[in-house]
């Protein structure tokens, strides 16, 4: 039988060996793609008491998520071409981070939606670069690190709303907002020294 110059089956190399940190940095990144939506719906009234929301403008923070997100859909892509991956997940997380803090110092409700826009910005992003991320460093192990920060990124989603609440009611609204900003910063540790 002739050779043939097709590769043969990738096979999966050893999960940790030389790629722990691009293991965190999955993970820490997918921790952080659904908090900044779980972290504010539970706690309006107490944020209602500070900055006048009223419904239309709950209803409006609820809007933004999806709205971000279809936007930067769009434009994560061609930010990925012309910064290259790994610098554009690091800025996705940098405005995610900032987008919380934002928030979390809103002194008024324009403010607070810009906040929001700049989190489910970054959220989304990062999102969208997450799987190409996961390509990169782990080309021999899709399936399982998908179903990994799969995981995570539900972990992400669920626990905001069950904190938010109790550190809104004991510390106020604004440490329970900032408290993600936390985790944003956890993901950038590792993100940023990935080669």
């Amino acid at each position: 039988m002739p050779p043939t110059d097709r590769p043969g089956p990738l096979r999966p190399g050893p999960l940790w060996r030389g790629r722990a940190l691009a293991l965190f940095t999955i993970v820490f990144v997918a921790l952080n793609l659904r908090t900044a939506v779980g972290a504010l719906s539970p706690i309006f009234d107490q944020i209602d008491d500070d900055i006048a929301l009223g419904s239309i403008g709950i209803g409006f923070l609820g809007l933004l998520p999806p709205v971000c997100f279809g936007v930067v859909g769009l434009v994560a892509p061609l930010l990925q071409r012309r910064f290259g991956l790994q610098p554009t997940v690091i800025g996705a997380m940098v405005v995610l981070l900032a987008g919380h803090l934002v928030r979390a110092s809103s002194g008024d409700y324009l403010v607070l939606v810009v906040g929001s826009t700049l989190a489910f910005a970054g959220m989304g992003v990062a999102n969208i670069l997450l799987p190409p991320l996961v390509r990169r460093y782990f080309p021999d192990r899709i399936g399982l690190l998908t179903s990994v920060y799969a995981t995570v990124m539900a972990i992400g989603a669920t626990v905001p709303p069950l904190v938010a609440v109790p550190v809104a009611e004991s510390a106020g609204w604004r440490p329970s907002v900032a408290l993600w900003a936390v985790f944003a910063a956890l993901a950038l540790a590792p993100l940023v020294t990935l080669t």
